[in-house]
């Protein structure tokens, strides 16, 4: 009982970490695309080969900011549906586990660089990862290879 305590506690705060991180991520997206906008309507109407080359190569960044903009979206569409699902126990690794193996604590959730609770490193990770499909399932003491390093899972909350 202490330790879903204690897990549905670290995962609460896990949530609100990865929540801060993901929002910081989605605003900087949002204020690169305008910075984009904005140059592009600074450059006016004139046509002339070079302003064209710089316009078509504004689009292809504005069009790939989008992209991941909209990825970033549905990740944080997903931790805040996670919030409501946080008192979860988890005796196997799946959305919404922390994952400590010999190598780093995972938090499956979204895929965020690693980030700090409490004085602890972890590294959040998508269901879509490789790495979530190589340990999906598995459970305390259990192991398994990806890309040639040997994982040894020592908890799961």
């Amino acid at each position: 009982m202490t330790t879903t305590l204690n897990g549905n506690v670290l995962r609460a705060r896990l949530l609100d970490a990865c929540i801060a991180k993901q929002q910081i991520l989605l605003n900087d997206f949002r204020i690169r695309l305008k910075n984009i906008s904005e140059s592009r309507s600074l450059s006016g109407d004139t046509y002339q080969s070079d302003d064209m080359l710089v316009r078509d190569k504004m689009n292809d960044e504005a069009n790939v900011l989008n992209r991941q903009l909209d990825f970033a979206v549905e990740e944080m569409a997903l931790l805040k549906r996670l919030r409501d699902s946080r008192d979860q126990e988890h005796d196997r690794v799946g959305l919404g586990a922390i994952v400590t193996t010999n190598r780093q604590t995972f938090f499956v959730s979204a895929s965020l660089e690693d980030f700090e609770v409490d004085g602890r490193r972890y590294v959040g990770i998508s269901t879509s990862s490789p790495l979530f499909r190589a340990m999906l399932g598995k459970k305390a003491g259990d192991s398994f290879s990806f890309r040639g390093d040997f994982y040894q899972i020592k908890e799961v909350l």
